[in-house]
């Protein structure tokens, strides 16, 4: 298989340097994030299509990866980074209940701080979480995920959903 275009890994093991992002932000509801996780990436290949090559690569590379790892382990269980991830998997996302009721929005109303989906894939029902991307630019969305009350609103949700 061919290397990912990024992995997001925590490339710093001195206690000087700051934590990788990604791990910072998921550990606010998955504690053991490094020791209990497997992070790939979509892109699984580039071009200067960064859109078209990413649609072919799911179908080529990810979802092949995504069924090893469920061959596996099947209480596997995914968390997308972003709405524009979750955008190419719109053929495979179920939801978990009501969505009008169930997604969390951000306090001025359009943008989504967490969801709960049920990814299929073959005869898998996968839990899936979507939560903003860990990246710098998503800092004001992240900013509202962690206050207390909204963490304890998640936690509830990722209790209810058996993600945890």
């Amino acid at each position: 298989m061919e290397s990912c275009g990024h992995i997001a890994y925590d490339q710093f093991k001195a206690k000087s340097v700051k934590e990788h992002l990604l791990f910072k932000r998921l550990k606010l509801f998955f504690p053991q994030i490094k020791e209990k996780s497997y992070i790939t990436d979509i892109a699984k290949c580039r071009s200067a299509n960064l859109h078209k090559s990413r649609q072919i690569c799911l179908k080529t590379h990810f979802l092949k990866e995504l069924e090893i790892l469920l061959e596996y382990n099947s209480e596997f269980k995914i968390i997308l980074q972003g709405t524009g991830v979750e955008s190419y998997f719109t053929h495979y996302l179920r939801p978990f209940s009501n969505p009008e009721n169930d997604d969390i929005i951000s306090k001025n109303g359009n943008r989504l701080l967490f969801r709960r989906r049920y990814f299929i894939l073959k005869e898998y029902i996968i839990p899936t979480v979507i939560l903003p991307h860990a990246s710098v630019q998503n800092s004001y969305l992240w900013n509202e995920i962690e206050e207390k009350e909204m963490q304890t609103k998640i936690k509830a949700k990722l209790i209810e959903f058996n993600f945890n």
